[in-house]
């Protein structure tokens, strides 16, 4: 594996992580680490290349039965870290589209994998969902995911992993 690869392999592990609401805890106990290595792992602007043992079990557990050489190829789309305050200025502009679109609370939390009228409370309290929550929101409400991160504060959605996130201090965990 070089450092393309292993750059690649981490991108598709927060894709596949956040795109399937895995937790990082999960994740990380693929491998024997605890859910810091992994933040840390996903940040860096370089990914540390990691025993062949690791990448199979991260590999088997995130996308079982999907070959290796497709998960070192580059990742559909290289998905941003965001700060709370740009966490909570996009659930407010869900919030906005979800009642646009006259889809329930209940209805959206429960496509998305959360706790039935889990996003109401969230709304109500003024809370910042985390980046899958906020994916997968746009996904259900059929909205430009690389657009609401532009309105959010993000101005390269490409470029605001790995390096660009190290740059930014206020994106630090």
């Amino acid at each position: 594996m070089d450092n393309e690869m292993a750059n690649n392999f981490r991108d598709w592990v927060r894709y596949i992580r956040i795109s399937r609401r895995l937790t990082g805890t999960e994740v990380a106990r693929q491998t024997d680490h605890d859910n810091s290595w992994l933040s840390r792992w996903e940040r860096m602007p370089q990914a540390t290349i990691l025993e062949p043992w690791q990448y199979l079990k991260i590999r088997d557990y995130i996308a079982p039965g999907v070959p290796m050489r497709s998960l070192v190829k580059k990742a559909p789309m290289r998905i941003p870290f965001l700060n709370r305050e740009q966490r909570k200025k996009a659930s407010e502009m869900l919030e906005r589209a979800r009642i646009a679109k006259c889809v329930a609370n209940f209805t959206l939390s429960d496509k998305i994998g959360m706790n039935p009228n889990s996003w109401a409370c969230l709304i109500s309290i003024g809370g910042a969902p985390s980046e899958s929550t906020i994916y997968l929101a746009c996904k259900v409400l059929g909205l430009d995911y690389k657009e609401l991160l532009k309105e959010v504060g993000v101005n390269d959605p490409e470029k605001c992993n790995g390096a660009a996130a190290e740059e930014h201090t206020e994106n630090k965990v």
